[in-house]
C-alpha cells in the first residue's frame, strides 16, 4: 500500500486553474450557445458564449455580466447563462454574452469592480477589446452586488466606457 502512495504522489500533477468551460481564444466560427473562457489582453479572465444564428457580419447586442463581491469571472455563468437558466429562464439568448473578472485583486482569489483609475481604464480597453474580437452593435452592463453599484451606478464609470 505505501509503495501505491508513494507511486501516486511521483505522478505529474497538473492541476485544473478554471473549474469551468473549455478555453478558446474569441472565433466567429465557435459552437454557438456553448460557453468557453479565455483572457484578455489586461489578463482578466472572462466566459463568453455567442447566440444561435451568430455571424461574423451581423452585429449583436453583447451582454457583459458582473460578478459581487467575492465573486471571478464564472458567476455570470453559474447564475445567468448555464444549459439550465438558458433553458428555463434565458438571459438576453440572443445577445454575445460575457462574464468577466473584477478588475482588482479580492480575498482569497476573487475578483472586485472598484472605481478606481487604474479599474476603470482596466475595463474600458475590455470592452475595446470585446468590440474589436465580436461584431457588437450595443453593450449591456448586468451587475450584480458590487458588479452593480460599482459600474451600473457610477456616472463617472458609465462616462468613461460610454464611448467604446
Amino acid at each position: 500500500m505505501l509503495l501505491f502512495a508513494i507511486a501516486i504522489l511521483a505522478l505529474p500533477f497538473s492541476p485544473q486553474a478554471d473549474d469551468g468551460p473549455e478555453f478558446l481564444a474569441p472565433n466567429p466560427e465557435a459552437a454557438v450557445a456553448t460557453p468557453f473562457w479565455s483572457k484578455s489582453k489586461g489578463e482578466l479572465r472572462y466566459i463568453w458564449r455567442l447566440p444561435e444564428g451568430y455571424h461574423k457580419d451581423q452585429p449583436r447586442d453583447m451582454t457583459i455580466v458582473l460578478h459581487g463581491t467575492g465573486g471571478d469571472y464564472r458567476w455570470g455563468l453559474w447564475n445567468n447563462f448555464n444549459d439550465r437558466h438558458m433553458a428555463s429562464n434565458p438571459l438576453r439568448a440572443s445577445d454575445i454574452l460575457i462574464s468577466v473578472d473584477g478588475t482588482s485583486p479580492g480575498n482569497n482569489d476573487t475578483r472586485l469592480f472598484l472605481g478606481g483609475k487604474e479599474d476603470v481604464d482596466g475595463f474600458h480597453d475590455f470592452l475595446v477589446e470585446m468590440r474589436e474580437q465580436f461584431a457588437v452593435d450595443r453593450i449591456y452592463l448586468y451587475g450584480h452586488s458590487q458588479g452593480h453599484s460599482s459600474w451600473c451606478c457610477s456616472p463617472v464609470n458609465i462616462r468613461r466606457c460610454w464611448a467604446v
